[in-house]
Protein backbone atom coordinates (compact mmCIF):
# COMPACT_ATOMS: atom_id res chain seq x y z
CA UNK A 1 0.00 0.00 0.00
CA UNK A 2 1.40 3.08 -0.85
CA UNK A 3 1.41 6.13 0.95
CA UNK A 4 -0.40 9.79 0.54
CA UNK A 5 2.26 12.98 -0.16
CA UNK A 6 1.44 15.53 1.62
CA UNK A 7 2.01 18.43 -0.68
CA UNK A 8 0.95 20.64 2.49
CA UNK A 9 4.27 19.94 4.09
CA UNK A 10 6.10 20.93 1.13
CA UNK A 11 3.82 24.29 0.62
CA UNK A 12 4.79 25.24 4.39
CA UNK A 13 8.63 25.08 3.09
CA UNK A 14 8.13 27.20 0.42
CA UNK A 15 5.90 29.42 2.77
CA UNK A 16 9.03 29.51 5.04
CA UNK A 17 11.29 30.81 2.36
CA UNK A 18 8.75 33.57 1.56
CA UNK A 19 7.91 34.86 4.70
CA UNK A 20 12.10 35.68 5.40
CA UNK A 21 11.67 37.79 2.00
CA UNK A 22 8.65 39.67 3.32
CA UNK A 23 9.62 40.54 6.24
CA UNK A 24 13.33 41.79 5.11
CA UNK A 25 10.96 43.90 2.27
CA UNK A 26 8.76 45.03 5.19
CA UNK A 27 11.94 46.81 6.84
CA UNK A 28 12.20 48.86 3.37
CA UNK A 29 8.63 49.69 3.75
CA UNK A 30 7.54 46.88 0.48
CA UNK A 31 4.85 44.99 0.85
CA UNK A 32 4.83 42.97 -2.66
CA UNK A 33 1.82 43.47 -4.89
CA UNK A 34 0.50 40.56 -7.29
CA UNK A 35 -2.20 41.78 -9.68
CA UNK A 36 -4.35 38.77 -10.98
CA UNK A 37 -6.32 39.58 -14.27
CA UNK A 38 -8.91 36.60 -15.07
CA UNK A 39 -12.00 36.32 -17.64
CA UNK A 40 -15.15 35.90 -15.56
CA UNK A 41 -17.08 32.43 -15.90
CA UNK A 42 -14.57 30.03 -15.32
CA UNK A 43 -14.70 28.15 -11.90
CA UNK A 44 -11.38 26.86 -11.69
CA UNK A 45 -9.97 29.90 -12.49
CA UNK A 46 -12.19 31.35 -9.28
CA UNK A 47 -10.92 28.45 -7.39
CA UNK A 48 -7.04 29.02 -7.89
CA UNK A 49 -7.66 32.68 -7.61
CA UNK A 50 -9.49 32.21 -4.32
CA UNK A 51 -6.39 30.33 -2.94
CA UNK A 52 -3.73 32.89 -4.08
CA UNK A 53 -5.65 35.74 -2.55
CA UNK A 54 -5.92 33.46 0.68
CA UNK A 55 -1.80 32.73 0.65
CA UNK A 56 -0.57 35.54 -0.14
CA UNK A 57 -3.01 37.62 2.28
CA UNK A 58 -1.51 35.30 5.11
CA UNK A 59 1.81 35.97 3.83
CA UNK A 60 1.72 40.02 4.59
CA UNK A 61 1.11 40.50 0.34
CA UNK A 62 -0.79 42.60 -1.40
CA UNK A 63 -3.09 41.63 -3.66
CA UNK A 64 -5.39 42.91 -6.68
CA UNK A 65 -7.95 41.47 -9.09
CA UNK A 66 -9.88 42.95 -12.06
CA UNK A 67 -12.01 40.08 -13.33
CA UNK A 68 -12.91 40.98 -17.00
CA UNK A 69 -16.40 39.92 -18.34
CA UNK A 70 -16.90 36.96 -20.82
CA UNK A 71 -17.50 39.09 -23.76
CA UNK A 72 -14.22 41.54 -23.52
CA UNK A 73 -11.82 41.63 -26.58
CA UNK A 74 -8.25 41.61 -27.13
CA UNK A 75 -7.95 44.94 -27.17
CA UNK A 76 -9.92 45.27 -23.98
CA UNK A 77 -7.72 42.84 -22.12
CA UNK A 78 -4.46 44.11 -23.60
CA UNK A 79 -4.97 47.57 -22.28
CA UNK A 80 -5.57 46.38 -18.94
CA UNK A 81 -2.01 44.02 -19.11
CA UNK A 82 -0.87 47.38 -20.27
CA UNK A 83 -1.84 49.35 -17.89
CA UNK A 84 -0.86 47.07 -14.71
CA UNK A 85 2.69 46.76 -16.56
CA UNK A 86 3.20 49.60 -15.92
CA UNK A 87 1.63 50.48 -12.45
CA UNK A 88 5.08 50.87 -10.43
CA UNK A 89 3.09 49.33 -7.36
CA UNK A 90 2.67 45.59 -9.20
CA UNK A 91 5.48 43.57 -8.45
CA UNK A 92 3.85 40.34 -10.64
CA UNK A 93 0.98 40.09 -13.15
CA UNK A 94 -0.70 36.77 -13.51
CA UNK A 95 -2.94 36.18 -15.99
CA UNK A 96 -5.46 33.40 -15.59
CA UNK A 97 -4.91 30.77 -18.81
CA UNK A 98 -6.09 29.45 -20.93
CA UNK A 99 -8.18 32.46 -22.32
CA UNK A 100 -11.25 31.50 -23.41
CA UNK A 101 -11.93 31.39 -27.53
CA UNK A 102 -11.95 33.95 -29.13
CA UNK A 103 -9.03 35.55 -27.36
CA UNK A 104 -5.72 34.85 -28.12
CA UNK A 105 -3.56 33.50 -25.13
CA UNK A 106 -0.38 33.83 -26.96
CA UNK A 107 -0.53 37.40 -27.47
CA UNK A 108 -1.57 38.55 -24.06
CA UNK A 109 1.22 36.55 -22.34
CA UNK A 110 3.52 38.37 -24.83
CA UNK A 111 2.28 42.13 -23.30
CA UNK A 112 3.23 41.05 -19.73
CA UNK A 113 7.46 41.54 -18.87
CA UNK A 114 9.39 39.29 -18.07
CA UNK A 115 9.99 40.90 -14.25
CA UNK A 116 6.95 40.87 -13.63
CA UNK A 117 5.73 37.31 -15.36
CA UNK A 118 5.62 35.36 -12.18
CA UNK A 119 3.74 32.57 -14.05
CA UNK A 120 6.10 32.26 -16.47
CA UNK A 121 3.95 32.99 -19.44
CA UNK A 122 5.42 35.21 -21.74
CA UNK A 123 8.18 33.96 -24.25
CA UNK A 124 11.31 34.91 -22.13
CA UNK A 125 10.01 32.65 -19.33
CA UNK A 126 9.22 29.77 -21.59
CA UNK A 127 12.38 30.00 -23.56
CA UNK A 128 14.48 29.53 -20.41
CA UNK A 129 12.74 26.53 -19.46
CA UNK A 130 13.50 24.79 -22.86
CA UNK A 131 17.36 26.44 -22.27
CA UNK A 132 17.36 24.94 -19.01
CA UNK A 133 18.95 28.05 -17.69
CA UNK A 134 18.07 29.72 -14.29
CA UNK A 135 16.63 32.89 -15.69
CA UNK A 136 13.12 34.55 -15.13
CA UNK A 137 10.29 32.77 -13.38
CA UNK A 138 9.34 29.07 -13.93
CA UNK A 139 5.38 28.41 -14.85
CA UNK A 140 4.03 28.12 -10.98
CA UNK A 141 2.23 24.85 -11.52
CA UNK A 142 5.28 22.85 -13.51
CA UNK A 143 7.31 24.36 -10.14
CA UNK A 144 5.13 23.26 -8.00
CA UNK A 145 5.17 19.43 -9.23
CA UNK A 146 9.11 19.58 -9.22
CA UNK A 147 9.24 20.84 -5.22
CA UNK A 148 7.17 17.89 -4.60
CA UNK A 149 9.31 15.16 -6.94
CA UNK A 150 12.50 16.67 -5.71
CA UNK A 151 10.81 15.87 -1.64
CA UNK A 152 9.82 12.72 -2.10
CA UNK A 153 11.90 11.52 -4.70
CA UNK A 154 15.06 12.85 -4.12
CA UNK A 155 17.61 12.26 -7.07
CA UNK A 156 16.01 11.22 -10.07
CA UNK A 157 19.13 10.90 -12.08
CA UNK A 158 18.36 7.92 -14.89
CA UNK A 159 15.11 7.30 -13.51
CA UNK A 160 12.45 6.81 -16.23
CA UNK A 161 9.88 9.62 -15.83
CA UNK A 162 6.66 10.52 -18.04
CA UNK A 163 4.66 12.98 -18.23
CA UNK A 164 1.04 12.54 -19.05
CA UNK A 165 -0.12 16.05 -20.80
CA UNK A 166 2.07 17.76 -22.77
CA UNK A 167 0.82 22.33 -22.55
CA UNK A 168 2.83 25.06 -22.42
CA UNK A 169 1.47 25.58 -18.56
CA UNK A 170 2.41 22.17 -16.89
CA UNK A 171 3.69 19.22 -19.56
CA UNK A 172 6.15 20.61 -21.53
CA UNK A 173 7.84 22.87 -18.75
CA UNK A 174 7.60 19.92 -16.38
CA UNK A 175 9.29 17.45 -18.53
CA UNK A 176 12.12 20.08 -19.31
CA UNK A 177 12.67 20.20 -15.60
CA UNK A 178 12.77 16.50 -14.77
CA UNK A 179 15.40 16.48 -17.93
CA UNK A 180 17.55 19.10 -15.98
CA UNK A 181 17.48 16.74 -13.17
CA UNK A 182 18.88 13.65 -15.14
CA UNK A 183 15.68 11.61 -15.74
CA UNK A 184 14.78 10.08 -18.57
CA UNK A 185 11.63 11.66 -19.99
CA UNK A 186 8.71 10.61 -22.30
CA UNK A 187 6.39 13.43 -23.06
CA UNK A 188 2.61 11.78 -23.54
CA UNK A 189 -0.14 13.61 -25.29
CA UNK A 190 -3.58 12.93 -26.40
CA UNK A 191 -1.94 10.92 -29.76
CA UNK A 192 0.27 8.62 -27.57
CA UNK A 193 -0.49 4.67 -28.58
CA UNK A 194 -1.06 2.90 -25.58
CA UNK A 195 -0.81 5.11 -23.13
CA UNK A 196 -1.22 2.39 -20.02
CA UNK A 197 1.77 0.75 -21.21
CA UNK A 198 3.88 3.83 -21.68
CA UNK A 199 2.86 5.02 -18.20
CA UNK A 200 3.76 1.30 -16.74
CA UNK A 201 7.32 1.69 -17.71
CA UNK A 202 7.57 5.01 -15.17
CA UNK A 203 9.29 5.28 -11.93
CA UNK A 204 7.58 8.80 -11.81
CA UNK A 205 4.32 9.55 -13.73
CA UNK A 206 2.67 13.08 -13.87
CA UNK A 207 -0.88 12.98 -14.58
CA UNK A 208 -2.09 16.43 -16.39
CA UNK A 209 -4.09 15.15 -19.46
CA UNK A 210 -7.71 17.05 -17.62
CA UNK A 211 -9.25 13.54 -17.94
CA UNK A 212 -11.23 12.67 -15.01
CA UNK A 213 -9.56 9.56 -13.05
CA UNK A 214 -8.39 8.64 -16.23
CA UNK A 215 -5.20 6.39 -14.57
CA UNK A 216 -6.23 3.87 -12.68
CA UNK A 217 -4.21 0.70 -11.25
CA UNK A 218 -3.74 -0.46 -15.17
CA UNK A 219 -1.30 2.32 -15.70
CA UNK A 220 1.11 2.03 -13.13
CA UNK A 221 4.31 0.58 -12.32
CA UNK A 222 4.72 -0.87 -8.85
CA UNK A 223 6.25 1.12 -6.29
CA UNK A 224 6.31 4.27 -8.71
CA UNK A 225 5.89 7.71 -8.04
CA UNK A 226 2.29 9.48 -9.42
CA UNK A 227 2.16 13.71 -9.07
CA UNK A 228 -1.87 13.94 -10.32
CA UNK A 229 -2.24 18.10 -11.55
CA UNK A 230 -5.21 17.17 -12.86
CA UNK A 231 -8.26 19.30 -11.32
CA UNK A 232 -11.78 17.89 -13.23
CA UNK A 233 -15.24 18.07 -11.57
CA UNK A 234 -17.24 14.67 -11.86
CA UNK A 235 -20.19 14.17 -10.11
CA UNK A 236 -20.36 17.50 -7.95
CA UNK A 237 -17.11 16.64 -6.72
CA UNK A 238 -13.47 17.92 -7.45
CA UNK A 239 -11.05 14.48 -8.48
CA UNK A 240 -7.70 14.78 -10.36
CA UNK A 241 -6.56 12.72 -13.79
CA UNK A 242 -6.08 9.57 -11.35
CA UNK A 243 -7.80 7.36 -9.47
CA UNK A 244 -6.76 7.74 -6.16
CA UNK A 245 -8.00 4.83 -3.97
CA UNK A 246 -6.97 2.51 -7.19
CA UNK A 247 -3.92 3.07 -7.65
CA UNK A 248 -2.39 3.96 -4.22
CA UNK A 249 -2.55 -0.34 -4.00
CA UNK A 250 0.70 -0.27 -6.02
CA UNK A 251 1.67 3.31 -5.94
CA UNK A 252 4.74 4.10 -3.69
CA UNK A 253 2.89 7.39 -3.52
CA UNK A 254 0.61 9.40 -4.84
CA UNK A 255 -0.42 13.40 -4.58
CA UNK A 256 -3.93 13.61 -4.08
CA UNK A 257 -6.64 16.19 -5.51
CA UNK A 258 -7.90 18.33 -3.91
CA UNK A 259 -5.34 19.47 -1.48
CA UNK A 260 -2.16 18.52 -3.93
CA UNK A 261 -0.18 19.89 -5.82
CA UNK A 262 -2.37 23.03 -6.28
CA UNK A 263 -1.70 23.66 -2.05
CA UNK A 264 1.78 24.06 -3.36
CA UNK A 265 1.07 26.10 -6.35
CA UNK A 266 -0.08 29.22 -4.37
CA UNK A 267 3.05 29.09 -2.50
CA UNK A 268 5.42 29.29 -5.66
CA UNK A 269 3.28 32.60 -6.75
CA UNK A 270 3.94 33.94 -3.75
CA UNK A 271 7.40 33.42 -3.52
CA UNK A 272 7.90 34.57 -7.25
CA UNK A 273 5.90 37.69 -6.26
CA UNK A 274 8.16 38.29 -2.94
CA UNK A 275 11.16 37.77 -5.53
CA UNK A 276 10.00 40.07 -8.34
CA UNK A 277 9.45 42.62 -5.59
CA UNK A 278 13.37 41.97 -4.06
CA UNK A 279 14.14 43.12 -7.74
CA UNK A 280 12.62 46.00 -7.83
CA UNK A 281 15.35 47.27 -5.14
CA UNK A 282 18.34 46.01 -7.23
Amino acid sequence: MGRRLSCSAVAREVDAVTSGKVAALSQRGIVPKLCIIMIDGKPDDEAYRNAAVKKLSKLNMSVECVVLPSGVTDGELHGVIKEKSADESADGILLMRPLPPPLDTAAACALIPPEKDVDGACDVSLASVFRLADEGFLPCTAEAVIDAVDTYCGDISGKNAVVAGSSLVIGRPVAMLMLKRGATVTLAHYETVDLPSLCRSADILVAATGNANLIDRSYIKKGAYIFDVGINEKNGELCGDVDYADVLADAAGVTPVPNGIGRITSSVLALHTARAAERRLK
